[in-house]
């Protein structure tokens, strides 16, 4: 009986061992694959000037999936065929809301005219996902479809941006964000939310950044957005070390 125990314990702390290996090998892709998507983002705008999504000629590259630009939106394209953006600099994703339709769905669009030009490798619809709740012009992400895939279950890395201003509001940081890509678990309704425990989240920030959860060029949400991620509302704020899904992380696009 004695020597099953200790088969049993032999096991457990096998299974452990493993998982842990694991999960430390699935964090070191989400190192990699930021850093890489990153660079794709500078690689594409120093050869056109224009982020990719936000390109205001993309159509005269890679055709149009449709002449008007706001049906393009909800187009997928036939081969590269995509939509052009605004030109403002912004990897726009404000237009595209619950209430409002999309003009020209540039977070998307940024990931498939990227594999277009060959800087990463997939294929991406360029178009939000439809959902089951009847909300039409809801910008929803899939990854893998119109967004890459993360290295953890069902996760990817979804472009957004904020106007040129310093944020602050209940789940926003005081801080110039400017494009950025939020890396995060893909729920039902096609927002990325909490994946990483507070020391994971640390130790991503701490590899590529400042440690911090409340500056720099990575980022997570204020507790009222994450609670138990960060341990204030401050800019002096630290990550708590708590385990769950806690945290999301906000990569600054340079």
């Amino acid at each position: 009986m004695a020597m099953v125990v200790v088969i049993i314990g032999i096991l457990s702390g096998s299974t452990m061992v493993a998982r842990s290996l694991i999960r430390g090998s699935q964090l070191q892709s989400i190192l990699v694959n930021t850093d890489r998507y990153l660079k794709a983002l500078k690689q594409f705008k120093s050869k056109y000037y224009y982020f990719p999504g936000d390109l205001p000629t993309a159509t005269n590259i890679w055709g149009a999936a449709n002449a008007d630009p706001t049906t393009c939106a909800t187009t997928v394209g036939t081969g590269k065929q995509t939509c052009n953006g605004d030109g403002d600099g912004y990897i726009s994703s404000t237009s595209c809301s619950i209430n409002t339709p999309a003009v020209n769905g540039e977070n998307f669009r940024a990931w498939q005219q990227l594999a277009n030009e060959g800087i990463i490798t997939g294929h991406y619809s360029g178009v939000r996902t439809p959902i089951s709740f009847n909300l039409s012009n809801y910008c929803t992400s899939s990854p893998g479809t119109n967004i890459p895939t993360g290295s953890l279950t069902n996760t990817g890395f979804l472009l957004q941006s904020l106007p040129a201003q310093v944020y602050s509001d209940p789940w926003w940081y005081p801080h110039l964000y400017g494009n950025m890509m939020v890396y995060g678990y893909i729920n039902d309704w096609g927002n990325p939310v909490p994946i990483l425990t507070s020391s994971e989240a640390k130790n991503i920030d701490a590899k590529m950044d400042d440690g911090r959860p409340a500056q720099g060029n990575i980022m997570t949400f204020k507790p009222a957005a994450d609670p138990g991620c960060a341990s204030d509302d401050t800019t002096a704020a630290s990550y708590t070390g708590r385990g769950g899904a806690v945290c999301r992380l906000l990569f600054l696009v340079p």
